[in-house]
């Protein structure tokens, strides 16, 4: 399903006019909907670690670190990362650093592999049908406002959208099956990139 088709959804929830496209200035549930479509989708995608968007991945070493850096190596986080849930490595020495010229994340640690877990955001075709109702619900609850003006409608909204969230995080948790990691003699660390 395309963007504009959930946020159609979502409008069509309020009783507000569907759009014809993202990026369109052309009414103002269109304005609306382009201002606020990414963040929440965003937003919805990192606050929990979704099996369809969370992969476990070898984190590429990049070049030399700057001089002043404490840690011998520096990794690059994947292009589409959202959020990073866990950090494997040997000795649970790490830290992140967000480049303030380019707005690049790295992660800098002295260990010579570093594996993470990282939340990435994936096609919207790829979206399972439980998230996909959370996303509407999300959606219905950001436009309520702007598109009805109405903070009953607001309330209602956020209601539906925490509850089709939570059953959408269980579904989740039990439809399929973790793929097998290596824990070997790894220590694991989480935290949140920033």
């Amino acid at each position: 399903m395309a963007s504009v088709d959930y946020v159609n959804r979502a409008l069509l929830l309020l009783g507000g006019e569907t759009i014809v496209a993202l990026n369109s200035t052309d009414s103002p549930n269109s304005a609306s909907a382009t201002i606020l479509y990414q963040p929440t989708v965003d937003e919805l995608l990192a606050e929990y670690p979704w099996r369809f968007a969370t992969t476990h991945q070898q984190l590429t070493k990049l070049g030399a670190v700057p001089p002043d850096s404490i840690y011998k190596y520096q990794y690059e986080l994947p292009a589409n990362t959202l959020r990073v849930v866990n950090v494997s490595i040997d000795t649970g020495n790490w830290q992140f650093y967000k480049e303030t010229s380019t707005g690049l994340r790295r992660l800098y640690s002295d260990e010579t592999v570093v594996w993470a877990d990282v939340i990435i955001r994936p096609a919207t075709d790829s979206y399972p049908a439980h998230f996909e109702r959370a996303l509407v619900s999300r959606l219905a609850k950001v436009l309520a406002m702007p598109v009805t003006r109405r903070t009953d409608f607001y309330s209602l909204f956020s209601a539906i959208s925490d509850k089709e969230v939570s059953t959408a995080k269980a579904q989740d948790w039990n439809e399929q099956p973790w793929p097998e990691l290596d824990d070997g003699n790894m220590i694991s660390a989480s935290r949140y990139a920033s």
